[in-house]
């Protein structure tokens, strides 16, 4: 089966994974033993883990969907998926709060 001319396989997904590069394993196995022992933390422990995993989820999400879907090379896939993963240093505000802080700066 082929998705946008790409083979959608097992074979597919291994090369694709092993562009992301073997830090995706790594990371993956300190994202798990992060999440174990923040465990301990109820509350909190469970909102970091939630970021941690949403985080994660996005990055592979968000490079697989570039690379299958709109046919980017390997190379920019894992560039996406690296940018994906970085924490935002200033959350952006959805498109209707920016004009409105606009409008209100310039009078």
């Amino acid at each position: 089966m082929y998705v946008s001319g790409r083979e959608r396989s097992l074979r597919a997904a291994a090369e694709f994974i092993g562009a992301l590069g073997a830090n995706v394993g790594a990371a993956m196995l300190l994202r798990e033993g992060t999440r174990v022992i923040l465990k301990f933390f109820p509350g909190w422990g469970n909102v970091v883990c939630g970021l941690m995993a949403g985080t994660g989820t996005y990055a592979i999400g968000r490079a697989a969907s570039v690379f299958f879907i709109e046919g980017v090379s390997l190379p920019d896939a894992r560039r996406i998926y690296l940018a994906g993963r970085k924490v935002r240093e200033r959350p952006s505000l959805p498109a209707s709060e920016r004009i409105d802080k606009a409008h209100a700066k310039t009078g």
